[in-house]
């Protein structure tokens, strides 16, 4: 199902990242692995080395970026057929106490959590309906 198939994967850096770049290659299809931490991607895909991988950043709250990376993929591989959403942005203050965070913090993570995923799907949909196929999956923890 995934052989020569392209997934967007934001977030690809984390651990539920990590696992779905791996599933992929895996099942012989191409990864756009994406993430904002760009030093750790650097150390994570020279040590994993897995193959038909390409890395690039990306910033789920910045349309430019989206398109970018569509637009790289789409050049690399021909088209990009899914997109899957594990990107996890948040604040620094948001692993404290429930009760300690403050609506500035509440407001900020809403602005990257919810309004990056919406802003990642209406790109990526743009995509899809223009070529006339794709998948969306949203992960959440």
């Amino acid at each position: 199902m995934l052989k020569n198939k392209v997934v967007l994967v934001s977030g690809a850096c984390g651990l539920l990242g990590r696992q779905i770049v791996q599933e992929i290659t895996e099942n012989n299809g191409y990864v756009l692995a994406t993430d904002m931490n760009t030093d750790k991607a650097e150390k994570l895909f020279q040590a994993l080395t897995f193959e038909r991988v390409q890395f690039a950043p990306m910033d789920i709250t910045d349309a430019d970026s989206i398109d970018r990376v569509i637009a790289n993929g789409k050049k690399q591989f021909g088209s990009v057929d899914a997109c899957v959403n594990a990107a996890y942005p948040r604040t620094a203050t948001w692993g404290t106490s429930f009760e300690k965070l403050e609506m500035g913090d509440i407001q900020e993570n809403l602005k990257l959590q919810l309004g990056g995923a919406i802003i990642l799907s209406q790109r990526t949909m743009k995509h899809f309906i223009s070529q006339g196929h794709g998948n969306f999956i949203h992960m959440s923890s």
